[in-house]
């Protein structure tokens, strides 16, 4: 394990430096399980840490991380990722079975569940503090997202006219649901035929809110907090992605940093963060908080993304180890001080 202290680059949504009160955040490198890479993906409030790691033989295998022990999950297969953990320290991510497919899996205390023992492939992508995991499946006849709460598996209908679901992200403790849907009759709309038209979208109750957009034709949804703020990215006018912030039918464009943006995660502070490819063709890690952004830095400078924050501020995601994009990643703790 490396810690370093860094400085955050502090700036308006204009990006207009502020020299002042910059936060400073302790960068961490949590390592591998032998291999060259690892990323981490999800936090709790006790400090707890997700993710995937190589081995030396390259298998992936899921982590966690504590107070500076990276432990193997071991994995079901050949290989295994978590993708989120919840303040039980229960973890939901994907597993492999004896016939490399993958499957939806959660980490409880020591045991390995699979969610979804009679479907085809399959993914867990999200977990609230009631312990309701949010996943997809690829089953025959029955291809979406699903809940799965206490054993009981239910396929979530997020149809609307004219579109599909395309892809779940996060859940929040009231089971709010965000995430992405299709136009069904994308590729024949001009403005479509060279990219995905695309929605984001809250799901809450049965009932599916279209969160809108900043102008372009694709909007995702990546994050929720308990408070129904939604965070992600959606298309301007000209193409360009921006972060954004939804809350009670207004998004906020979080600005692209000088480039492009993406928000991935917010706390329950309203904290956001996420990644933006800058002006020097380098993907950076950043915070918004109330309109101010933090550069947070990267390991050896070259690249880094954020993925979750929790409600103490710390922030998790992966950083280059090296001065090429060719250069792994490792995952990496940003503690604020």
């Amino acid at each position: 394990m490396i810690a370093r202290t860094v400085l955050g680059v502090f700036a308006t949504m204009a990006m207009v430096c502020a020299a002042a009160d910059q936060p400073r955040y302790t960068m961490i490198d949590l390592g591998t399980l032998g291999g060259e890479a690892s990323r981490a993906t999800g936090i709790n409030n006790r400090g707890q840490v997700v993710g995937s790691a190589s081995l030396p033989n390259w298998e992936g295998h899921t982590f966690l991380w504590e107070q500076g022990h990276m432990t193997d999950l071991g994995t079901p297969g050949i290989n295994s990722g978590a993708l989120a953990i919840n303040g039980a320290g229960q973890i939901v991510g994907t597993g492999t079975n004896a016939n490399a497919q993958p499957y939806a899996a959660l980490w409880d205390h020591g045991a390995t569940i699979n969610l979804t023992p009679n479907a085809g492939p399959s993914r867990a992508v999200a977990i609230n503090e009631r312990g309701q995991v949010l996943g997809w499946t690829e089953t025959p006849g029955w291809s979406g997202p699903f809940l799965w709460d206490n054993g009981t598996l239910t396929n979530l209908t997020i149809n609307t006219s004219g579109s599909r679901p395309y892809a779940v992200h996060g859940i929040n403790a009231r089971g709010q649901v965000v995430g992405v849907y299709a136009y069904v009759n994308s590729a024949t709309t001009p403005e479509c035929r060279r990219m995905l038209c695309a929605s984001a979208f809250l799901w809450d109750k049965g009932t599916v809110i279209d969160l809108g957009s900043l102008g372009g034709v694709f909007t995702e949804a990546t994050g929720i907090n308990d408070r129904g703020q939604v965070v992600g990215g959606s298309t301007d006018a000209a193409g360009v992605q921006h972060g954004f912030l939804w809350e009670n039918g207004v998004m906020t464009d979080l600005g692209t940093m000088g480039g492009h943006s993406y928000a991935t995660a917010i706390n329950n502070q309203g904290q956001v963060v996420g990644e933006y490819f800058g002006s020097d063709f380098r993907l950076h890690a950043f915070v918004w908080d109330r309109g101010t952004v933090t550069d947070l830095g990267a390991l050896a400078g070259f690249y880094s993304s954020a993925a979750a924050i929790n409600e103490k501020g710390q922030v998790v995601g992966y950083s280059s180890v090296g001065p090429t994009t060719v250069t792994p990643s490792h995952a990496v703790l940003w503690d604020p001080q």
